[in-house]
């Protein structure tokens, strides 16, 4: 497949995606993870852990929107989606035990790494 040019539009979006569902950026591959907070506890304990905690909406609410939009989008492109059950302690230990910040690209590895059981996928 030939390597094509992103407009700047599309390289926003991107980049937007990866601050708020990082692990949903991979277009290409035929299964996507994501993290998938269960109640507004534990997304509010996620944005405190994370460092850059900040650049995530700001309320449940606003995130599981914007959440769902893109998981729609996904999936009328004929993507599957796994969620994964978000834990704050258990990616902090997993961040700890692999040696990876608590950021986006941690939650990415985070999800990526327990969309390979499916005792951590959210039904």
């Amino acid at each position: 497949m030939p390597t094509q040019s992103i407009s700047h539009a599309t390289d926003r979006l991107l980049h937007r995606a990866a601050t708020i569902f990082p692990a949903l950026t991979n277009f290409m591959s035929s299964i996507t993870a994501t993290i998938w907070f269960h109640d507004e506890a534990s997304y509010l304990r996620f944005r405190e852990i994370c460092v850059d905690g900040n650049r995530l909406p700001a309320s449940y609410a606003a995130w599981l929107s914007i959440t769902n939009e893109k998981v729609a989008s996904l999936l009328r492109k004929n993507g599957t989606i796994r969620k994964i059950k978000a834990d704050p302690d258990d990616f902090l230990l997993w961040c700890k035990s692999n040696a990876v910040a608590p950021n986006k690209v941690g939650r990415a590895r985070y999800a990526n790494a327990r969309a390979l059981s499916p005792a951590h996928f959210v039904n």
